[in-house]
């Protein structure tokens, strides 16, 4: 894009998208290089070397090193204090530390018209599941979809209503994804998700409906051939089908 060859940045984009096509950074990059709009501004040298602290500091994390993994992410910030992917991760350490308020704020920080801004919206909703407060939870929720938080959001929904036990609402959610974009549609992920609650909504007509999709898409998956397995057994129907699965 900086260098004028929009086709070539949409190219790149385009092949991101095909295997995350929910990926909200890459889609913003697309639409402002499709419209030939003011290309992205180089990094700076601090934010280009906050940028590269990133890679160890998810290493780390990874390694469950997550003191060292936190020295990283501060300093990444003391580079760049506006950046997004660090205060998420930083977030995630915090509340997991039991730092709850101020996770809460790192969570905060992205700014609305920023990619991060309805992850960090989607992990404040989170943090108020995990502290027994699922009405909050379900209100941020509903509040980032709202605002028009995209697919992300929505799934984000979807799973809260799940966990908590409100099935029929999280398939109707998922329902809704569904017909909104049509790679949703062979997302055997999705399927399996709209099945399990669909099944649990005493809906079992279109919760099989959706398990045999996501099997056909997903053949191999273990959590589709168990729960379509088990769940043919439990009611007594394709018993040898049903058993071959669960070997599986």
């Amino acid at each position: 894009e900086r260098r004028g060859r929009s086709p070539d940045a949409l190219g790149l984009y385009d092949s991101v998208l095909t295997t995350e096509p929910h990926n909200l950074a890459v889609q913003m990059a697309r639409a402002r290089a499709l419209a030939h709009k003011s290309q992205p501004v180089m990094p700076t040298l601090m934010q280009g070397a906050a940028q590269a602290i990133i890679a160890p500091a998810t290493g780390m994390i990874a390694a469950n090193q997550k003191q060292i993994g936190l020295a990283y992410l501060q300093l990444a910030l003391r580079l760049d204090p506006d950046l997004n992917s660090a205060w998420l991760m930083l977030g995630d350490i915090l509340e997991e530390n039991g730092q709850l308020e101020a996770a809460r704020q790192a969570y905060g920080h992205p700014k609305p018209g920023k990619p991060d801004y309805w992850a960090g919206r989607t992990r404040l909703a989170w943090s108020y599941q995990r502290a027994k407060d699922p009405e909050m939870a379900l209100k941020l929720a509903r509040e980032t979809v709202t605002a028009g938080g995209g697919i992300e959001a929505r799934l984000a929904l979807a799973d809260l209503l799940r966990v908590n036990e409100r099935y029929d609402q999280s398939a109707d959610v998922l329902t809704e994804v569904i017909r909104s974009d049509p790679a949703a549609s062979s997302d055997w992920r999705l399927l399996y998700a709209r099945g399990m609650a669909n099944d649990r909504a005493g809906r079992w007509i279109d919760g099989e409906k959706d398990l045999k999709a996501a099997l056909a898409l997903g053949p191999d998956d273990p959590e589709v051939l168990n729960y379509l397995g088990y769940s043919w057994i439990d009611r007594g129907e394709h018993l040898p089908e049903a058993l071959a699965m669960i070997q599986k």
